[in-house]
């Protein structure tokens, strides 16, 4: 037996004609569970959790979380060598091994030569995390309010995926160190948990990576050591809101369809792709005037003091989309809309008014923000208590 096989890392292997006999036996004994229809004893599928977790050093904690149901049913098997009641989260096991362990004869992760650090970490407003070595653009999110009732174990780990989707694009192939100053949260990412869910927020965060090819670890730091991302967890945006969906879906087939929302985030996209201040899980940027917004029809609801750059942004690019600001003569960008005669300027193609009303505007987390009531802070605005939602389109 060689040092390899001893060491249990028989995932390593470079060629079919090299594939240890350990990998043939495992594959081989996982096709025998499922031609049988799962209808074998507890002691076949000890065989198979055994054979997993002599792996694991190769395959990393991915074994333990992806075996915990099965060994629950081997414990509730009431005979070694009877046929045992297989659960559906144990056959979902089988088979995730079954599609996923034969990676073209690599590591079913595959590590790289540099490892990617990651540092996150959680309050009760929101979650936060850094790509130390990822152009340090950092990435942030709020609760919603059902989130925000959640223990603070379950938020720990929806905050993991959360970081982990946002910097996605970077992480693909790589190897990634993820730093948190929870203890529980190392330990489920770990082994798995008894709660159900939270052993399924520990799953889908390695379904994830697995999605990516990225070979995952989870290491604690202590808190003092993680200040950074701590701080960026207790980031409160107070311009993160929406306009009611039901008046976007109107606007939208008014001169729609509009395909990018350029200022949202997670919890305030009105569409697929979207952008957003900070790094969040499926924004093309976290920039908006970094990106062309020429091929697309934008939707624009910026905070109030970037509307003078939008105005510049759109005619230097030949851009156009409908963008949503109040009715406000005194504000410093008026005069950017409206003509010395008082009527709009020739790029403006059509506007709409907007009466204000309870819930014409939703706060995207349980945070407070300028729109939380659903009706704009005028105290804190100073505007005039009618809205004009201004839309616009430059050809």
């Amino acid at each position: 037996m060689d040092a390899v096989s001893i060491c249990g890392a028989t995932g390593i292997s470079y060629g079919p004609s090299s594939r240890p006999r350990r990998e043939d036996a495992l594959k081989q004994l996982l096709d025998i569970i499922i031609a049988k229809d799962f209808r074998v004893s507890a002691r076949t599928l000890s065989r198979l959790t055994g054979s997993l977790v002599s792996m694991s050093l190769a395959m990393g904690p991915v074994v333990r979380l992806r075996t915990r149901a099965m060994y629950r049913d081997i414990c509730a098997a009431p005979c070694w060598d009877q046929t045992i009641c297989w659960s559906l989260d144990s056959r979902s096991e089988v088979f995730f091994w079954k599609q996923n362990f034969d990676n073209s004869g690599y590591l079913i992760w595959a590590p790289s030569s540099k490892v990617e650090v990651l540092s996150y970490s959680y309050a009760s407003v929101g979650w936060g995390g850094l790509g130390v070595h990822i152009n340090r653009k950092p990435a942030v999110g709020s609760w919603s309010e059902e989130e925000s009732g959640r223990s603070s174990t379950f938020r720990e780990l929806r905050a993991i995926r959360c970081v982990l989707e946002s910097y996605s694009a970077d992480l693909r192939g790589k190897e990634v160190c993820h730093r948190t100053d929870n203890r529980n949260a190392e330990i489920i990412m770990s082994v798995g948990s008894r709660v159900p869910d939270l052993h399924r927020k520990a799953v889908l965060a390695y379904k994830l990576c697995r999605e990516l090819n990225i070979r995952l670890s989870v290491e604690w730091v202590n808190r003092d050591d993680n200040s950074i991302a701590d701080e960026l967890s207790r980031v409160e945006d107070a311009t993160d809101y929406i306009l009611d969906p039901k008046y976007f879906r109107y606007v939208d087939r008014l001169w729609g369809p509009h395909t990018v929302d350029r200022f949202a985030s997670i919890k305030t996209k009105q569409l697929v792709r979207y952008c957003s201040r900070y790094r969040n899980p499926g924004c093309e940027a976290s920039n908006a005037f970094m990106v062309s917004w020429s091929q697309d029809n934008n939707w624009i609801f910026p905070p109030p003091m970037l509307i003078p750059k939008v105005l510049g942004h759109m005619p230097a690019g030949h851009e156009y989309g409908t963008l949503i600001a109040t009715e406000w003569p005194s504000a410093v960008w008026w005069p950017l809309l409206v003509d010395r005669s008082g009527t709009w300027k020739n790029f403006i193609q059509d506007c709409l008014r907007i009466e204000p009303y309870q819930g014409i505007f939703l706060s995207g987390s349980a945070a407070s923000s300028i729109f939380t009531s659903g009706i704009p802070s005028f105290e804190k605005w100073k505007a005039p208590n009618v809205l004009l939602w201004h839309c616009f389109r430059e050809g």
